[in-house]
């Protein structure tokens, strides 16, 4: 009997630990709790006590709770994101910004001098350009110091607070002159989410999981925030800037006008207006009711908009 009892109690932690790795969630501590009494059999050749596997799974609880492995993957995808924006100023900025460019950033530099002060001139344009030249050649010099350390994260997974503002201080240099090419949300977003990740790498370790740097909360819900303003926004420009998405109409004209059309453009530009608007409900209720709910739930949920 008592041999049956352990069986019973080994099969039940496996279905226990099935459950969490599917959910996560609370109702796997649950099963744990009503699924693993404290058993104590009287035969002492099978004397079982689970305290210690209890505690065990308490502290595998509060590790999956710390976003070790979801810092990784958000470091990746973050320096992912800083790899592209520096290859495209790598690859452009030379006919935008150039001596020979569009809009020289040399001009536009000497048009912002003035008579002000340094500290003036770095509040209003925070950019290493008022130290150096916003020549050709230094332009792309801070492109490739960016593209170098932004590969590097992305490859490694693991970074820390001088290589992240490191990262986010080249960018915002070149957004400081890029005049009217750099003047979309994109990059004010990217901004922001480099400079809220520098509070959530270790100070001057590269471990990949440093050991007595958990990720703040403070980070996770700064994160969530800027989620929650960017859909909030992208939905009520959407509904305060143009009638056409309050009577459901925008889709038919959108698939002419959109900047960077694909092959597959006019596929969807020919579907029944019923689908068109369709998908115009599904986007307003995405922007205002999903994301928004994902970033303001509890911390305790583990389909987290970061987490």
């Amino acid at each position: 009997m008592s041999l049956f009892i352990a069986r019973a109690t080994i099969f039940s932690n496996g279905l226990y630990r099935g459950v969490m790795k599917l959910s996560h969630k609370l109702w796997g501590r649950t099963i744990f709790w009503f699924s693993n009494p404290q058993i104590v059999v009287l035969n002492s050749r099978y004397l079982l006590s689970f305290h210690s596997l209890h505690e065990k799974e308490e502290t595998r609880w509060k590790s999956v709770m710390s976003y070790w492995l979801t810092r990784v993957v958000f470091l990746r995808c973050l320096a992912a994101m800083y790899t592209v924006a520096f290859l495209v100023a790598l690859l452009q900025n030379e006919y935008l910004l150039g001596e020979e460019g569009l809009t020289p950033a040399t001009i536009y530099i000497q048009q912002r001098r003035g008579g002000r002060s340094n500290y003036e001139l770095v509040l209003s344009h925070p950019t290493v350009f008022w130290v150096i030249s916003p020549s050709t050649a230094n332009i792309n010099l801070v492109a490739v110091l960016g593209l170098c350390l932004s590969v590097f994260v992305a490859i490694e997974g693991c970074a820390n607070m001088p290589i992240i503002l490191a990262m986010w201080a080249l960018y915002f240099s070149i957004v400081s002159i890029g005049q009217t090419w750099y003047s979309f949300g994109w990059e004010s977003q990217l901004l922001e989410t480099g400079f809220l990740t520098a509070f959530m790498v270790p100070l001057l370790s590269l471990a990949r999981f440093p050991r007595h740097t958990p990720t703040p909360w403070v980070c996770i819900w700064g994160l969530r925030w800027l989620l929650f303003r960017i859909m909030i926004g992208a939905g009520m420009i959407k509904i305060r800037g143009d009638e056409c998405w309050r009577d459901l109409t925008c889709m038919n004209y959108h698939y002419q006008t959109q900047p960077v059309p694909n092959p597959l453009s006019v596929y969807f530009h020919n579907t029944p207006g019923e689908y068109k608007c369709a998908k115009q409900v599904c986007a307003l209720l995405l922007h205002h009711i999903c994301c928004n709910a994902c970033a303001c739930q509890c911390p305790q949920c583990r389909c987290g908009t970061i987490g």
